[in-house]
């Protein structure tokens, strides 16, 4: 599901919201009915500035733009003092944004901590709270599946991974794969600020995929798995029907949202009208409400009708390339593909988003994998499993007799990475001759050690080979001819590009924001500080250690310089905190040889990058040897306006131009000082990164986007099918 421009803010400021503040459980919202004098008393109602103030709405409106513009944290602010005077002593603006509040004439912290339920809360704690509210279990459950989108704190589910009950033990509930997904994103010891999607599923759509994974026993925080296991009220039945029924869940997430924010507002004489916040807490709820209307109304016009609210999603996530979808053809065609293993790295992301384009217009995909992960990443294939399966691709075992009957009766077979042809030999066996000719083997390694005739003694043999880049399609022409002997097939060369959904985040400046201050925050950093980032598994071939020798260089070069510069820090997006390899114990010891230890900072490896990406100034691409086969990153730092640092080799140079969307420096040891020169210059020199950014920015635009890769694919596999018929 896509948003609009205009839902996708209001979800953004919900996200910052659920990030900053994850020790509260989600609550926010206007609402109420009544109108002047209700009740016999002073009420709310939307005329209450219209003869002392008529120009309110405007006046309030064009400031907070403007403050908002210069700090993003300002929603998230207000809405958190919203969610406490709603809870604790006042009250909000309602849907229809009935004026004439008073502000509390005082302020209470107990108060707050006693009405603010936190994220280990019971389901009696969280029913009883609601209930204190006006709030039933169905207003409860409702308003938790704010968490379908936003991220949390380590420090907020720590307790559920290693001491749910004072025992030294996990919370039993957890799901046994999440579990170990989760603790290597939260170790026992230290990690507080790293973080965890809240709905790992689709962390960046409001969807009811939250209330499935609670199902699934894949809710992060104790108080959203209790909705389903904590057996107090109707809570249990009222997840399940909003996991079967997205409408439904929408339909009663407004309802709630309305009476939330009519709780206990105060009026006529009760508080005091203090002109500032009052204003500021209704130039923000104008802005909600527009924004949150435009989102909903599609969904409960027309006598409520769902089905119109679906219609409306899926006519704003057509892509700006008109015209019918360029893999049409593949409906009901059936295509099975084969992945050498299922993990984080970009060879199996790569092979998965295949298979959802080719899902998406009807095709029936199945996957193998032919590697089981080790120990370590069980938790990760299992998560990626699962993602695969909810969008309708079929998993079989590599080995099973469905696999081998699927491989004779496919349309296609893709073979992913040049280790995936030992799947041919070792499970096929005599079928080999049979499947070859409507094989296409998707390579993307440029590392000698792959030139095994065990892995691709069938290649001359397929249909064809698909590579990302010119650079490598050449390498392996060279390399099988040389060192093996045998020659490339019918040879393709398709450069990626940029999903949907990342180009969405990329092009949303509210949510661009949002991310900004939080990763930032969590990192310890400040708003102007400039942040240099590789954003790679870390490992010595992707020059880690090669970029923080380059830093640390850059550093020295600014002080002897004298040049003043925001303070400047590298990011190394990739980390393991539970399995930390020789190599990144060799990165920690040079840190803190140096005493560099306050500007580097580790991240955990994440399949979520675009929050680094919109927290981070500059992108740096710095593998080594023959470099990387494409880099997919590289686009998606681009879409996000980020100049790119990188190295002159293999696909890095198909893609950044030289002095305009970035600038290149030589692999080794040799590379160290110009790419140190280079950091110098784009922290120096700030509308030099603006610029770049913005050309890479149009580059992306031009070649890197969705539909330009679904063409290029397009025609391969039109080839590959006519191939295999002949």
């Amino acid at each position: 599901m896509a948003f609009s421009k205009a839902s996708f803010s209001f979800i953004a400021m919900i996200v910052l919201l659920s990030s900053t503040t994850s020790l509260a459980h989600p609550g926010f919202g206007w609402g109420g009915k009544g109108g002047p004098f209700s009740g016999g008393s002073f009420g709310l109602f939307p005329e209450f500035y219209q003869y002392s103030c008529p120009q309110a709405d405007d006046i309030v409106m064009s400031v907070l733009r403007k403050a908002i513009a210069r700090d993003s944290r300002i929603p998230a602010s207000l809405l958190r003092l919203h969610f406490h005077d709603c809870f604790v002593q006042s009250g909000g603006p309602n849907w229809e944004l009935p004026l004439g509040r008073r502000d509390s004439k005082t302020a209470s912290l107990s108060g707050s901590n006693n009405n603010l339920p936190p994220p280990n809360s019971t389901i009696q704690n969280l029913v009883s709270f609601f209930k204190r509210q006006g709030l039933n279990d169905i207003d409860l459950v409702a308003l938790s599946g704010a968490h379908t989108i936003g991220v949390a704190r380590c420090v907020a589910f720590k307790q559920r991974l290693y001491n749910q009950n004072g025992n030294n033990q996990p919370d039993q509930t957890l799901e046994k794969n999440y579990f170990l997904d989760l603790k290597s994103v939260c170790p026992r010891s230290g990690g507080d600020n790293n973080i965890s999607p809240l709905d790992l599923a689709s962390p960046a759509k409001f969807d009811n995929t939250y209330f499935k994974l609670l199902i699934w026993g894949k809710g992060l925080l104790t108080s959203d798995e209790v909705l389903y296991t904590g057996k107090v009220g109707r809570t249990i039945q009222v997840v399940k029907r909003f996991a079967e029924d997205e409408g439904l869940f929408f339909e009663h997430f407004a309802k709630s949202m309305v009476k939330m924010g009519n709780i206990s507002p105060l009026t006529g004489f009760n508080g005091e009208k203090k002109i500032r916040w009052a204003l500021m807490i209704l130039a923000l709820f104008t802005l909600l409400t527009l924004t949150f209307f435009f989102y909903t109304r599609s969904a409960f016009n027309s006598c409520n009708s769902t089905d119109h609210f679906q219609a409306q999603i899926q006519s704003t996530s057509v892509t700006s390339s008109s015209g019918p979808n360029p893999l049409g053809f593949m409906k009901s065609k059936l295509a099975l593909l084969v992945s050498h293993e299922l993990s984080l790295s970009g060879g199996p992301l790569l092979l998965m988003e295949l298979a959802f384009l080719l899902r998406r217009v009807g095709a029936e995909v199945v996957w193998i994998t032919n590697q089981k992960p080790a120990q370590a990443d069980d938790g990760v294939a299992y998560s990626l499993e699962r993602k695969m399966l909810d969008r309708g691709v079929q998993v079989f075992s590599a080995k099973s007799q469905k696999a081998i009957d699927t491989a004779m009766e496919a349309d296609l077979v893709v073979l992913n990475t040049a280790v995936a042809g030992k799947w041919l030999e070792g499970v096929l066996k005599e079928n080999v001759k049979q499947v070859l000719p409507k094989v296409l083997w998707w390579i993307h390694e440029m590392r000698g050690h792959y030139f095994k005739l065990e892995y691709v003694k069938h290649l001359p043999f397929v249909a064809g080979a698909m590579i990302d880049s010119h650079t490598t399609a050449e390498y392996w022409k060279n390399r099988t001819r040389e060192r093996l002997g045998i020659k490339m097939p019918e040879t393709y060369v398709v450069h990626l590009g940029n999903s949907k959904d990342h180009m969405e985040v990329a092009e949303d400046i509210v949510a661009k924001r949002v991310l900004r201050e939080h990763v930032r925050e969590s990192l310890g950093v400040r708003d102007d500080d400039l942040l240099f980032a590789i954003i790679n598994s870390v490992s010595r071939g992707k020059g880690q250690d090669l970029f923080l020798r380059s830093f640390y260089e850059s550093l020295q070069l600014i002080q002897e310089k004298h040049q003043q510069v925001p303070s400047v820090h590298a990011i190394i997006v990739g980390s393991d905190l539970n399995a930390q390899t020789k190599f990144e114990t060799e990165l920690r010891n040079f840190v803190l040889e140096k005493k560099i230890q306050n500007r580097v900072h580790f991240v955990n490896k994440t399949l979520t990058v675009a929050p680094y990406l919109a927290a981070i100034d500059v992108l740096v691409q710095n593998s080594q040897a023959r470099g990387e086969c494409f880099g997919r990153i590289t686009i998606e730092a681009m879409a996000f306006q980020l100049p790119v640092l990188g190295t002159a080799a293999g696909g890095t140079m198909e893609i950044v131009v030289n002095g305009t969307t970035g600038l290149l420096h030589p692999t080794g040891k040799e590379g160290v000082t110009p790419l140190a020169n280079n950091i110098v210059k784009l922290a120096t020199h700030v509308e030099r990164r603006l610029t770049m950014g913005k050309k890479g920015y149009e580059r992306v635009k031009g070649m890197f986007l969705e539909h330009h890769m679904s063409q290029r694919i397009s025609l391969v596999l039109k080839d590959v099918l006519r191939k295999a018929k002949s």
